[in-house]
This record gives C-alpha cells, sequence and structure tokens, in this order.
C-alpha cells in the first residue's frame, strides 16, 4: 500500500510539473522545425520534376517518396502553428501565475469602486481557476498536435495501401481467370470500407453511436482491421481522451485557424500588382530565376531555389560570351526518346570500349543540338552543346551546357531566346501491360526569353 502511495505521488508530482517539459520540448523542436520547410519544398519540387512515366515499379517508388515528403511537410506546418501557439499561451500562463503571487487576494473590489452590476460580473473572475483553464488549453494543444499529425500519416498510409494493393494485384492478375474482376473485388471494397473508417474517425466516431447491433458487429470487424493496418491502434487512446472530453466544436475550430494561419501569408494581399506582369517568361521582364549569379551563392534551401529553366550567369554581362544552362531532369527522358527515336536503342546497348560510350555521348547531344533553337534579338545561333555536371553549395545541378560569343553585339539590351522543340506537357496516360504510356504535346511556355545588357 505504501508502494503504491508513494508511486501515485510520484506520478501526481509528474504531471503537475509537466509544463516544465513541454517547454523545453517545444523550445527545442521548434527551433528546428523552421529550419526544414523550405528544404522540403525544395524537395517536393525535385520529386514533382523527376517523375517519369514507365513501370508502374518507378511509379509506386515515386509516389510513395513523394507522399512521404507531402506528410513530412504537412506535419511540419502543423506543429510550427500549434507549438508557436502554445509557447504564446503557454508564457501567458507563466505570466498571470506569477500575477497571482505579487496579488494573492485576486481582484480587488473595493479600490475599483464599481457600479455593483459590473462588481457581481468581476466577483466570479478567480485567479486559480483561470490558470488552470490556460494550463489544461497548453496541455491539449501540446497533445493534440501529435494527434493531428498521427492521423493526417494514418490516412496517407491507408492511401498508400490502395496504390500498392492494386498494383500488386494488376501483376498477379494474368495468373488468375477473370484478373480485372479479382482485382476489382478486392480493391474497391477494401477502399469503400476503409474511407468509411475514416469518415467515423473524423467525425469523432458517429457511425459507433449507431445502436443497431448486427450493423455494430460488421462496423467493429472493419474498426480492428483498419486501425491496425494504419497503426492508429497505436495513439487511438489518445484520440478517444480528446473526443469524450473535448467538444468538437473546439476541435475544429482549433483547425480551422490552423489552416487559416498557414495559408494567410499567402492569400492575404493588400492591392493587387495590375501594373507588373504576372507570367513566367518575357522579353522586357527580367526573372531572377534565369541568372546564374542570383541563386549560386546561397547556402539554404527554397523551394525556388532549384533552377528547372534556362539560365545565364548574369542579368549584366561584362565579357565576350553567354554561358547557358538548360538544366536537365529525368522528366525529358521520355520526350528525348520520343523527339530522337533512335537513342532508345542506343542507350540499351553496352559500352565495350570508351570509343563507343563517347559516340553514345555524342548522339544524345546531337539529339539535344536539333531540341533546342538559340537567338539572340533575331540572329539564330547554332547549338553546341555539352554535358555540364555543375557545381553548387547545396544543389546537385545538372545541364546541358555552351558558351555563345557576343562579340558581334554592340552594348545595351538584348533578348536570349530558346525555343524549346520537344514535346514535353502530358496530354494523356494509359497503362498498358504494366507500363505507362504518355501521349505528348508542346507546351504553351515552349519559347524562354531571357532578358540581359551587354555593358563591355
Amino acid at each position: 500500500m505504501m508502494e503504491e502511495k508513494e508511486e501515485m505521488q510520484w506520478f501526481e508530482k509528474l504531471r503537475l510539473n509537466s509544463w516544465e517539459v513541454e517547454i523545453l520540448i517545444v523550445g527545442f523542436v521548434l527551433v528546428m522545425l523552421f529550419n526544414i520547410p523550405d528544404s522540403l519544398s525544395l524537395e517536393l519540387s525535385k520529386m514533382e520534376a523527376g517523375l517519369v512515366g514507365r513501370g508502374v515499379q518507378d511509379f509506386l517508388v515515386w509516389f510513395v517518396i513523394f507522399m512521404t515528403l507531402l506528410i513530412i511537410s504537412t506535419i511540419v506546418n502543423i506543429l510550427i502553428v500549434s507549438f508557436s501557439l502554445y509557447l504564446g499561451l503557454r508564457g501567458f500562463w507563466v505570466g498571470v501565475l506569477g500575477l497571482s503571487s505579487v496579488y494573492p487576494d485576486g481582484i480587488n473590489l473595493k479600490k475599483l469602486n464599481f457600479n455593483t452590476i459590473f462588481n457581481k460580473q468581476i466577483a466570479k473572475y478567480n485567479f486559480n481557476d483561470f490558470i488552470l483553464k490556460i494550463d489544461n488549453i497548453c496541455s491539449s494543444i501540446f497533445s493534440f498536435s501529435f494527434l493531428i499529425s498521427f492521423s493526417i500519416v494514418s490516412l496517407c498510409l491507408f492511401f498508400i495501401e490502395v496504390i500498392v494493393l492494386t498494383v500488386c494485384l494488376d501483376r498477379i492478375k494474368s495468373f488468375f481467370q477473370g484478373g480485372a474482376d479479382f482485382v476489382s473485388l478486392i480493391t474497391l471494397p477494401f477502399l469503400l470500407f476503409g474511407l468509411l473508417y475514416f469518415i467515423d474517425y473524423f467525425l469523432f466516431g458517429i457511425l459507433k453511436k449507431i445502436k443497431w447491433k448486427p450493423f455494430g458487429y460488421l462496423f467493429n470487424i472493419i474498426d480492428k482491421f483498419y486501425k491496425y493496418i494504419t497503426f492508429i491502434f497505436i495513439y487511438d487512446t489518445l484520440y478517444y481522451a480528446f473526443i469524450s472530453n473535448v467538444k468538437r466544436r473546439v476541435i475544429f475550430l482549433f483547425m480551422v485557424c490552423c489552416i487559416f494561419i498557414l495559408s494567410a501569408y499567402q492569400s492575404i494581399e493588400f492591392e493587387e500588382q495590375i501594373y507588373f506582369p504576372d507570367v513566367q517568361s518575357s522579353e522586357v521582364i527580367m526573372n531572377s530565376r534565369n541568372y546564374e549569379d542570383k541563386f549560386k551563392q546561397r547556402e539554404y534551401y527554397d523551394e525556388d531555389l532549384y533552377p528547372g529553366y534556362p539560365f545565364i550567369q548574369s542579368d549584366v554581362i561584362s565579357e565576350n560570351h553567354l554561358r547557358l544552362h538548360i538544366p536537365y531532369d529525368s522528366y525529358m527522358n521520355i520526350p528525348i526518346e520520343n523527339f530522337c527515336p533512335e537513342l532508345s536503342d542506343t542507350l540499351l546497348l553496352a559500352d565495350t570500349s570508351a570509343v563507343q560510350r563517347i559516340e553514345k555521348q555524342e548522339r544524345i547531344l546531337h539529339c539535344i543540338n536539333n531540341a533546342y533553337s538559340i537567338f539572340i534579338d533575331s540572329e539564330s545561333i547554332e547549338s553546341d552543346f555539352i554535358f555540364y555536371d555543375y557545381a553548387h553549395i547545396v544543389l546537385d545541378i545538372k545541364s546541358f551546357f555552351m558558351l555563345i560569343p557576343l562579340e558581334q553585339f554592340p552594348n545595351g539590351r538584348h533578348v536570349l531566346r530558346v525555343e524549346k522543340n520537344l514535346k514535353d506537357k502530358m496530354d494523356d496516360i494509359s497503362l498498358t501491360d504494366g507500363e505507362f504510356i504518355m501521349s505528348l504535346e508542346s507546351d504553351q511556355d515552349s519559347t524562354y526569353y531571357i532578358p540581359f545588357y551587354f555593358s563591355r
């Protein structure tokens, strides 16, 4: 009995002093979290650009990695908002706690000398109740932020499982008669019952309130199955504690506040910038992404840091040449092969000698030279690209590079025009024999303009 009493006292003391541990954890984690979103945005943008529509297996790997990055990015943003709110409220709580020790008797109604109507209202205020209420809110925010994060992970895990199950069954359907029906027979119920489970989950157990016993037995099986395959069983105690003690409107309000705060800084604009054109490329717009010196010295991640467009060394050129880079990414593979069908067979051949490797590289460059047409003002420039493994402090950039002489051009403003002859905009995609077949068309932004000033 004495041991149990000591354990209870220790637990009560730990519970009362948990705010100290919470503040340390939140402060330490928040400092690290602020450095993560930009790098995640960069990785997501690289993943989007790196989608190659080939085999189902490659697409599945890409999808899982992309979803993982998206989940982490969402969780990080939620934790930043909730932890910032927690620290603000906890700081306010510490201030109220300190004030209660300075004025232990609370509000002095005699000194206020208010009308009796106001005195009756103020007399209801109590420092201790107010302190306890704020303390409970802070601790709830701390726990609820993790509950939301884990719930998002479980929901995304469910969709990943649906994709994986569909792909796996599709791969083995040829071994069964009526394989297509077999796939649908398993995947559709798996998807529908899963959606039913998550509807109940995010609506705080609304389906569990149905008292009809046959439905209860059936939904209990569904609940147990999806609870374990999405790992909700790990934190369902936390989930039930919240939905049984916190009012639903409070939970919804908190979630709406998180969404509003996350999107407010992007959506709020006091006045529209009507006199500055919002276009990607133009002869009269100098876009910083097109100039090497604007991003090469940056030592931090940003979603716009990785160059997805042609770029030159600077906006003002003092040398007698331009250094043109056209960034390469894996999404260009299929458009290049469609533009130069002969490359597909060439790349499959094993290299038996250095000469053959060089010949293969020359064939690729020959294709790239035909894939892009280069102009300065109205004068055509002969394409002469080489492979360039670009050195950057935080980025790994592969590009097609060429040097363009400028001796014949006078000082002043000029426009470099890069016309892309590749069809790299996806028009349609279909799955045939385990491979994605893509139909491509020319993108509207197939011509890039890079204005620059030439000053010797």
